[in-house]
């Protein structure tokens, strides 16, 4: 039986050596061995496969069938262990492998449209997976998440989060939704009072639903309050039945959306890119350098 996992790719190179000069003392030089550590070597073969490589005469050498037929093969496989190490080294500068980015929402990937099309015009082997996901926990988000960079909403004030990069794609004031014949778009404004007559949606992505409810705590209002599993659930509520929820103008079509009344600061959220500061690969390195000709603002 071949043990396979003996076969190291220099006695591939060495046999291949030589069956082009079917000469052991020619391809030793060529090798910088000795004719004898180079008849070792394909006698450690011709043990491995079970079977002989070569029939060799004071005169001449000649391959046998089974020495032509793992010559060819010989061929195939150092030329994949190349191209394997080529894929690698050209992973490693960035010019192949992955990006993988995490979204809040698919209807969110239009904040980073623009600089992803940028690098993909000078990155186009780079393979783009996305990985969709209704959690916003940065500090965990990487080792989770299994990305390179993440696209997510925040309300503001905002803590810190050590050792995360990021840009502030855009930002704006938090308004109340809702579908086109819903009787609050009669008004110029809406109140949150106004609002927590009609169910309230909120995301059920922790961070979201605590801040969002906290908005209406603050007012001492308790509106009945419905949790939903995805941004695009609530999009589809929204345009269906008859309820509410705070939403930046970014996501307006199908929606109507009016001024929040009566809120001072008026909340504001942003879209932010993050991505670690460190053990960042060069993939997202050269990504994140498109960002700051489209962002507000980068830390």
């Amino acid at each position: 039986m071949m043990e396979s996992h003996q076969l190291e790719l220099r006695y591939l190179r060495y046999f291949i050596v030589m069956a082009e000069t079917l000469n052991f003392r020619q391809a030793a030089e060529r090798l910088h061995i000795s004719p004898s550590a180079l008849t070792t070597i394909v006698k450690k073969l011709e043990d491995i496969l079970g079977t002989r490589l070569c029939e060799r005469t004071t005169a001449k050498v000649r391959l046998t069938a089974a020495g032509n037929v793992f010559l060819a093969e010989a061929y195939k496989l150092l030329a994949a262990a190349q191209a394997a190490a080529d894929v690698t080294k050209r992973a490693a500068l960035g010019d192949r492998g992955q990006l993988r980015i995490a979204m809040y929402g698919r209807v969110n990937r239009h904040v980073i449209h623009d600089a992803l099309e940028l690098y993909q015009k000078e990155f186009p082997e780079v393979e783009i997976h996305w990985v969709d996901t209704n959690k916003i926990d940065t500090s965990q988000a990487f080792s989770q998440w299994q990305v390179d960079v993440a696209c997510i909403p925040v309300l503001l004030p905002v803590r810190a989060e050590p050792g995360i990069s990021f840009c502030i794609m855009m930002e704006l004031p938090l308004q109340a939704a809702m579908r086109a014949n819903h009787p609050l778009t009669a008004q110029k404004k809406v109140t949150l009072a106004e609002m927590a007559e009609w169910p309230v949606l909120l995301p059920a992505e922790e961070y979201l639903r605590k801040s969002l409810a906290a908005i209406f705590y603050k007012k001492k209002l308790k509106p009945m309050f419905k949790v939903v599993s995805s941004f695009e659930t609530a999009l589809a509520m929204l345009s269906t039945v008859n309820c509410v929820t705070l939403m930046a103008k970014a996501y307006e079509p199908p929606l109507v959306l009016r001024p929040l009344a009566g809120v001072t600061p008026v909340p504001r959220g942003q879209m932010r890119v993050i991505w670690r500061k460190t053990e960042a690969s060069q993939q997202t390195l050269d990504f994140v350098k498109y960002l700051p000709q489209f962002a507000m603002r980068c830390e």
